[in-house]
């Protein structure tokens, strides 16, 4: 994703399903609150 900076360690880890679903609901309501 742009505007994410990670450190380069972090960006060949593949995040579980749970986590991907966390993140993408918390962008989703950022998303929604400022649309």
């Amino acid at each position: 994703m742009t505007g994410h900076s990670q450190p380069i360690e972090t960006l060949n880890t593949k995040p579980t399903r749970e986590e991907f679903n966390e993140d993408f609901l918390y962008i989703k309501e950022l998303y929604e609150k400022f649309h």
